[in-house]
């Protein structure tokens, strides 16, 4: 009995977790900029559950959703197991395979952190361009 409690006990803390990730998930979709998967969303919350279009929640949200996780979990896969064994040996093969998805991650997260850089240095540019050249509303001494 007291086995089955702690089970109960582990399993809900395991859905609180789970639970306050979709949620920071939902509020980051929610908050960020205006995207297909933000409009669905509102559209979806505007018309609550009574009004419900099933046609649009399977058509705009469940396929493209669906089809977008399958392909990015299996295009990587099909590549390496298609073309590895042709270019390399199969103990290479396998090593790839085990370490595609986290160096996709990693090869991704880094590019968001170069694009996001390449904004700042935009803005630290137009920042200092501003200080330097603008007087009131008027450019004085700016040319390119």
């Amino acid at each position: 009995m007291l086995e089955h409690f702690f089970k109960n006990v582990s399993h809900k803390k395991k859905l609180n977790k789970n639970h306050e990730f979709f949620l920071l998930l939902l509020a980051l979709i929610m908050s960020g900029p205006q995207w297909r998967l933000k409009t669905v969303l509102e559209r979806l919350y505007q018309d609550g559950l009574r009004r419900i279009d099933f046609s649009f929640l399977i058509n705009e949200f469940l396929l493209p959703f669906t089809l977008n996780i399958g392909m990015f979990m299996a295009f990587p896969y099909l590549i390496v197991s298609y073309l590895g064994p042709a270019l390399f040996h199969l103990s290479t093969v396998h090593q790839i395979e085990r370490y595609i998805y986290s160096t996709i991650i990693s090869f991704m997260l880094l590019l968001a952190f170069v694009i996001f850089q390449i904004k700042q240095l935009r803005l630290l540019f137009e920042h200092v361009r501003d200080e330097k050249y603008l007087v009131g509303r008027r450019l004085i001494n700016f040319e390119r």
